[in-house]
């Protein structure tokens, strides 16, 4: 049976080499997908026989993951976070304080595997890159809301985007592995709540090597209402409009005025990179309405970041008011 643990968010992930795990896989959940038992058990045959440890962070408000995984491996420990204001990307910031490998890696429920995924990214990293992560595929059941959520997000992760190894400045926080301490050594900004791009920024500003591995591609499943896809986007919008004020990389009027472009501008950048595809242009026109109103939602939240603030809440204030 899988093991059910509190959130420990400042926990170090140090502890005596002999009893590192070679791996450790953080898994964020926001609620219970369907399928996730299987793609779970995906994810445990890719880390057959390479040490590994898994830890399924669930932010579902019924506790619903924890009670899915019941008989489960004994090495796959269950944390909890079920807060009405957790964002993926807080579930990640929990599991990560509870890990104990030289490699930590982050995925979400929605994400299967494949057998080569585990053993890939510990080579890339082993080899001396600070963080390296795969292509992104769409799940063939999808429908069209699912569409349109993976050409925003995933458009410029897909296999024919990308060849093996090739470096890049930025990685889906969905397929990614890193070196331990280049975690640890920011946990600070972890608790800022919303950090991937930042965490990536911040490795390449330092020299470490971020690369892009072919052998280490998951298949995308949209779980998810189209409701809170939409909500998704407006809260991460909300965070991007914000923090680019912070930066003083835009003015506020700026970022405001031109919002109404934002939706067919976000499209136009995804067509380009999804059309050359032919096996993707025909999902991707069709969830051009579907796309749009996702759009839609990162505009709208991006201008009332850029005039309110994030409002993403830091890990200590979702720990203390959980």
């Amino acid at each position: 049976m899988s093991n059910s643990v509190p959130i420990h968010p400042h926990a170090s992930p140090a502890i005596a080499a002999s009893e590192q795990p070679r791996l450790s896989v953080v898994v964020a959940c926001t609620g219970t997908p369907s399928g996730f038992r299987s793609r779970l058990g995906s994810l445990a045959a890719a880390c057959e026989d390479l040490n590994v440890e898994i830890i399924v962070v669930d932010g579902s408000p019924d506790g619903g993951v924890a009670s899915s995984l019941d008989g489960t491996s004994g090495r796959t420990v269950v944390a909890r976070l079920a807060h009405p204001r957790a964002l993926v990307p807080h579930l990640w910031a929990a599991g990560v304080g509870r890990c104990r490998g030289r490699i930590i890696a982050l995925t979400t429920g929605e994400m299967r595997v494949g057998p080569s995924w585990a053993r890939t990214l510990i080579e890339e990293i082993e080899a001396g890159a600070a963080a390296a992560g795969g292509p992104i595929r769409l799940a063939s059941r999808s429908g069209p809301s699912g569409w349109a959520i993976f050409y925003l997000r995933f458009w410029s992760h897909l296999d024919e985007s990308l060849s093996s190894r090739r470096p890049v400045p930025q990685l889906p926080g969905e397929n990614v592995a890193y070196v331990a301490d280049q975690l640890s050594r920011r946990r600070a900004l972890l608790s800022h709540g919303v950090w991937e791009a930042e965490l990536n920024q911040a490795i390449a500003a330092d020299g470490g090597g971020i690369v892009r591995a072919g052998g280490a591609a998951a298949e995308f499943a949209p779980a998810q209402t189209f409701r809170a896809m939409v909500l998704g986007r407006l809260a991460h919008g909300r965070h991007s409009g914000a923090t680019r004020i912070r930066r003083g990389e835009r003015r506020r009027w700026h970022v405001v005025a031109s919002a109404p472009a934002v939706p067919l501008l976000l499209a136009a950048r995804a067509a380009r990179g999804v059309l050359p595809a032919r096996r993707h242009q025909a999902r991707f026109l069709l969830s051009l309405p579907w796309f749009l109103v996702l759009a839609a939602a990162w505009a709208i939240g991006e201008a009332w970041g850029a005039l309110q603030g994030s409002g993403v809440a830091s890990m200590s204030e979702l720990v203390g008011s959980a």
